[in-house]
């Protein structure tokens, strides 16, 4: 369309209406210009173009068009209308014609008429002399082309020839100017008499009127020239004419002498005489030429406008400055986005995703290059869905080969992609059905006798492509010979139809020699004259099967020499009739005549032997002899033999010679193609000595868990007997350390209380062993904390280690959910054993522990623990021993590191609870890894499981530490949370790093290998104060040493420690913290000084019940401690106890479970019944030394409140007293 818009003769301009905010149109956005155009006005497209009207009047107002009053003039006239325009940079006029070709849109074309311009004012001054002469000449009659003058004055005649003279002269000088005029532009001059009807027209309307120089005119038969519909046009501007004295200007059809369509425009104005029309004069010219120009233009804007609206593909233009200047309906249909929500756009356009900007990119620079392309794209809709397209981009350029326009056809290829993927995966399914059945596709040509071999074809005999010829005597080179016969026979049979199908059975040779059994399969292709002209088939390696049937038959042997010599008695028992087993209600003559008429068919030796029979008397038995002995309950398993199909049981059956046996048997129905029995088969082992010894084994099992609960109670009564003494060593020890003691009494009690505390921690592992052994140690599954878990084992083992010098590691991969469902105490229990293993064995180096986790799915995940050490190792030998019970893996290591070997077959037995297994890797002298993996559930509450989602707002992250490991497990962290971290030790590189790197922070360890971390920092902020002067920095050091570096901390302004091992929650916790004014600081040393022990202020009455008078006292003096003002009574048994409660108001009751006449059990159960006639509740703790959990679930049975075993841990007893006396009264408790 551009193209034509460029060689058209006329000016073309396209416009949008613009709209104020009262829906008034205010002024116009010029949107295609063509090259008259820009000739017309002096300014080129990228002048005009996105512009508005008023815009560039403002910008041009020195431009010699006058923009001001076009703007003006364009908004003013009604469309569709004409105007007429001076062009004063090329000093030439125009007529503009103004056109609506849709709502909101306006087109303008402009025709050059400075030539009928200027013969209209050579025209006026012709008439005006014209006028002069008529009204001072007695009448000019043109006849012949020769002037006459006649005298024929009505006022007399005028004598004076001079002026005569004069008049003819200047009258013929302007006609013949006239003439001459009207000639070039094709137009011609009339005069009409008004009162007569009588016209004259000059000779240039006789051409137009196709008629000639004589004809005789008149106003009647000058109008009956005008086409019929346009007739009563000019008639009636003529008329109104007259009337209103007033010109006009008309356009319409004209049809000339010779039958041919002309396009005029007459023009005309009244002459008067005593403001009287006398005449009418004016201009008749032959517009058809403009007025085609003007069609066609239309036409041509039409057939575009009909072509991008018809179109199914979209289109879009684009001008130099990115500005969107049209699209079609199809472009809008399929992006969704409106005509107007991209009429004027710039880009990035709605519709490109801005993942793919980068491709619509270079795909404008090489349509800029090469001037079109197409290009393979993503757009996306309104609604955001992301679709393919095929792009056909052009460019339109000026003279200069500058860039005006861009226009682009698109595409909209889903449905081509569907095809594509469907058609894709149509030939991949295809391909592996071919090749799920192993088949060679060949295709025979059998004009051109050339052959497609498929791939598969080849390689399932071993050849490359190029090994095998393409053509029929190719394949027949690979025939065995002793198959080449039988082969072509089947190709003529086939050929000639005396056989339907082809398919055969041969072999082919294989490229390393050996020959493969193929089956071959065929159809011929025929043309439409029935001439066969392509076979096509497949070729199925059938080597495998072959020997399969081979296997087959051995098997078939060797299954007959099982059946005949197996161990297992196997058998046939066939029905006389088939019998409907469906048949409900007949099943019981039904079951009767099976049990009469089903018999012993086929019977192996083994079956023989169990019956001690002969075959010739087993062959034949029925039922009914089998269970001669017991028919009811040979019937009851026949019956649940038809019932089920199959049955397993054992039944009840006799040898022929009448001793009885037990038979397990597996028996399957066997049914015809009706569904009706036909008997059965079985496999029976005759197991009358292993019920024997069944019975024997359940006697010894059932002696067995006597004297297993015989050693469980005398374990529970042993636990409490030593606990009772214990409870006094280790609580009377621990008071006697609150008193004032010199050095050497204070070193042998804490020696006795260590003592003490070992021999509980020994009875308490012998009690766990004892527990799982008996299988009654159950796991409590809780949603855990591993976070927090791992974190207390730290705690637990990290001054051991630190005392050691050991580096102590946690290493716990991110992401991983935190909340586990596993048994917290159990799994604690694993942990600390293994870890206090891995420091007892280390003398130098590290200790790690380690967890990793891999999701599952469906909410499951696996958690591996680990635990590695660089101590003494294990030898191979020794690691057999290491987890049986009560042995170490080397006996000497008992006298150097201690222990009973218990704590590793526990640990071993609890993983294996938790449904994992201790693996054990271990280099002599190197070191050891203890690991295990639970598999559990996991908690995916975002809140609960992802504690690390807030921004940390740190960039990067300069980490000083000598432990190469230690330092990788913070990089870690670091990347995990988005920091970029760089680790290094302490040498010249750190300079380096912190001159090159903007660092946001700087984490460095204490114990640096010859210079203190702290050391470092100074010598590093003397080196670079401007990097180091006002950046954080994290200091890493053990727990112990916080009290020694408190003040070069505070001098250094280092106000962030972290103990290690660092634990990720603490270390993200602080990151979170760096920016506030006081930063965290992790110290738990601090923290233990700054946290006394709780006591409780308020008065209490506490009763006491126990017999023993050593444990009283013991429990007197805890209580007082951790009560200062509490009233203790005192009973030493239970009868004594119940009185007590009903005597004295009483807050808390101590009850032992184990005391003379009455113990705490029987206790406490009447003082609940009496309760619940009184309505009031006194809470009731256990004491005992039974550490068992069927002790702690007796005394809940009852309605005890607690349970605290013996020995009596004052922590524990002091969470017991704030439970239940801290806060009832609404007294505060003291720190």
């Amino acid at each position: 369309m551009n193209n034509i818009l460029a060689t058209l003769p006329v000016g073309y301009a396209y416009y949008q209406i613009l709209h104020d905010p009262q829906n008034q149109s205010s002024d116009c956005q010029v949107l295609e210009i063509n090259p008259i155009f820009e000739q017309i006005t002096g300014l080129t497209a990228a002048d005009l173009v996105g512009k508005t009207l008023r815009a560039i009047a403002s910008e041009q107002q020195n431009s010699p068009f006058n923009w001001l009053n076009f703007a003006q003039t364009l908004q003013s006239i009604p469309t569709p209308e004409q105007f007429e325009q001076y062009s004063a940079s090329l000093n030439r006029w125009y007529q503009v014609h103004l056109t609506t070709p849709e709502p909101e849109f306006l087109v303008t074309t402009w025709i050059d008429i400075t030539d009928r311009k200027a013969m209209e004012v050579q025209f006026s001054s012709n008439q005006d002399q014209q006028e002069s002469l008529i009204r001072n000449t007695p009448k000019l009659d043109r006849r012949k082309n020769n002037l006459n003058w006649i005298a024929n004055f009505s006022e007399g005649e005028l004598d004076d020839q001079t002026i005569e003279k004069i008049a003819e002269s200047k009258l013929s000088e302007t006609l013949l100017l006239l003439n001459d005029a009207q000639r070039i532009a094709n137009i011609g001059a009339w005069k009409l008499d008004v009162k007569t009807g009588k016209t004259e027209w000059t000779e240039q309307v006789y051409h137009i009127h196709e008629v000639a120089i004589g004809f005789d005119h008149n106003k009647t038969n000058g109008l009956e020239f005008y086409h019929p519909d346009d007739r009563p046009i000019i008639a009636q501007a003529i008329k109104i004419a007259i009337e209103e004295k007033q010109s006009f200007d008309v356009i319409c059809r004209f049809i000339t002498a010779k039958g041919n369509l002309r396009w005029v425009r007459a023009s005309g104005y009244p002459l008067l005489k005593d403001n009287q029309v006398t005449h009418m004069v004016g201009m008749f010219q032959d517009i058809t030429q403009v007025e085609e120009d003007k069609a066609a233009i239309a036409r041509e804007q039409q057939f575009s406008k009909q072509i991008l609206e018809s179109m199914a593909d979209g289109f879009s233009v684009i001008d130099a400055e990115g500005t969107q200047q049209d699209v079609n309906p199809a472009f809008c249909r399929i992006t969704g986005f409106s005509k107007a929500e991209l009429i004027g756009r710039k880009p990035p356009y709605p519709y490109w995703p801005l993942e793919e900007l980068e491709n619509i990119q270079v795909a404008l620079r090489d349509t800029l290059v090469n001037g079109s392309g197409s290009y393979e794209l993503v757009f996306q809709r309104k609604s955001g869905e992301r679709f393919p397209v095929i792009v056909f981009a052009r460019s339109l350029n000026d003279q200069n080969d500058q860039p005006l326009f861009f226009f682009a056809n698109i595409q909209d290829i889903t449905d081509q992609k569907k095809a594509q993927r469907e058609l894709k995966e149509s030939e991949t399914r295809f391909h592996l059905a071919i090749a799920g059945t192993g088949a060679g596709l060949w295709d025979l040509d059998m004009v051109n006798n050339t052959v497609y071999f498929s791939p598969h074809w080849k390689k399932m005999l071993g050849y490359h492509d190029h090994e095998i010829e393409n053509t029929f005597s190719g394949w027949q080179n690979l025939w065995h010979p002793d198959d080449t016969d039988r082969i072509q026979a089947a190709i003529d049979d086939y050929l000639s139809g005396k056989s339907k199908r082809y398919e055969i059975e041969h072999r082919l040779r294989h490229k390393d020699g050996s020959w493969r059994w193929i089956l071959t399969r065929g159809e011929i292709i025929k043309n439409q004259q029935g001439e066969p002209i392509r076979w096509i088939g497949t070729n199925i390696d059938l080597s495998e099967r072959k020997q399969m049937e081979e296997q087959l038959r051995e098997k078939e042997k060797h299954t007959q020499m099982f059946f005949n010599q197996s161990l297992y008695g196997f058998f046939f028992m066939m029905l006389d009739e088939p019998i409907d087993w469906r048949r409900e209600g007949d099943r019981p003559q039904l079951l009767d005549y099976a049990f009469y008429h089903q018999r012993m068919t086929r019977v192996n030796q083994a079956m023989l032997d169990q019956y001690g029979a002969k075959k010739a008397d087993f062959i034949g038995l029925t039922p009914a002899d089998l269970f001669a002995h017991d028919l009811d309950h040979g019937y009851e398993v026949w019956r649940k033999l038809f019932n089920q199909g199959q049955l397993h049981m054992e039944t009840r059956e006799q040898r022929l010679d009448g001793t009885p046996m037990i038979v397990d048997g597996q028996y399957t129905c066997l049914y015809d193609d009706q569904g009706r029995i036909l008997g059965h088969f079985g496999v029976q082992v005759d197991i009358t000595d292993r019920k024997e010894s069944e019975a024997k084994l359940l006697a010894a099992k059932q002696m067995a868990e006597v004297a297993n609960q015989a050693k469980s109670e005398f374990l529970a009564n042993m636990s409490h007997e030593i606990r009772t003494p214990l409870n006094g060593v280790i609580g009377f020890t621990e008071l006697l350390l609150q008193t004032p003691l010199n050095e050497t009494q204070r070193q042998y009690v804490n020696n006795a209380n260590v003592s003490g505390k070992a021999l509980l921690a020994i009875i308490n592992d012998i009690l766990d062993f004892s527990k799982i052994e008996a299988g009654k140690l159950d796991l409590e599954t809780i949603p855990t904390n591993l976070l927090d878990l791992l974190g207390e084992v730290i705690d637990i083992l990290k001054y051991s280690a630190e005392h050691k010098g050991l580096e102590l590691l946690l290493d716990i991969s991110l992401p991983m959910p935190p909340i586990a469902h596993v048994d917290p105490v159990r799994l604690k229990q694993v942990l600390i054993n293994l870890l206090n293993n891995a420091v007892k064995f280390t003398d130098q180096g590290e200790v790690e522990l380690k967890l990793q986790f891999q999701d599952l799915g469906n909410g499951q995940g696996e958690y591996h623990f680990a635990v590695r050490d660089t101590g003494i190792g294990i030898r191979p030998e020794q690691q057999s021993k290491l987890f049986q019970a009560f042995s170490q893996a080397d006996s000497s290591t008992t006298r150097k590191y201690g222990g009973t070997g218990l704590g590793l077959i526990i640990s071993g037995l609890l993983v294996e609870k938790m449904g994992g297994t201790i693996n054990v890797e271990s280099v002599w002298g190197e070191g050891s890894i203890f690991e295990f993996k639970i598999t559990t559930t996991f908690v995916n509450n975002p809140d609960q499981a992802a504690p690390f989602s807030r921004s940390l707002g740190i960039g990067r992250v300069l980490i000083l530490d000598d432990n190469a490991k230690s330092r990788k497990i913070l990089e870690r962290y670091c990347t995990h949370w988005g920091i970029e971290a760089m680790g290094c030790g302490h040498d010249l590189a750190t300079c380096q790093y912190l001159e090159q790197g903007n660092f946001d922070l700087v984490i460095i360890d204490y114990h640096l290998a010859g210079m203190d971390g702290l050391t470092v920092l100074e010598h590093l902020r003397s080196q670079l104060p401007s990097s180091l002067e006002a950046m954080p920095v994290i200091l890493l050091h053990r727990s112990v040493d916080y009290e020694n570096i408190r003040d070069r901390c505070q001098a250094l302004d280092v106000q962030c420690h972290l103990v290690k091992p660092v634990k990720p929650d603490a270390f993200y916790r602080m990151l979170t913290t760096l920016n506030q004014a006081t930063p965290s600081v992790e110290c738990p040393l601090l923290m233990a000084k700054q946290s006394p022990a709780t006591t409780i202020q308020r008065p209490c009455t506490v009763l006491i019940a126990e017999d023993v008078k050593v444990n009283m006292i013991l429990s007197k003096a805890l209580v007082k401690r951790a009560l200062p003002n509490v009233r203790i009574i005192e009973a030493t048994n239970g009868l004594e106890a119940i009185a007590a409660v009903d005597q004295h108001p009483i807050d808390l009751v101590l009850m032992d479970v184990q005391m003379p006449q009455m113990d705490g059990i029987e206790a406490t159960r009447r003082i609940r019944a009496a309760e619940a006639q009184t309505g009031q509740r006194v809470a009731i703790v256990a004491l005992t030394a039974g550490a068992l959990k069927e002790e702690q679930e007796r005394t809940f049975a009852v309605g005890m409140d607690g349970f605290l075993t013996k020995p009596m841990d004052f922590a524990k007893l002091q969470a017991v007293l704030g439970q239940y006396l801290g806060s009832p009264s609404g007294l505060p408790m003291e720190n």
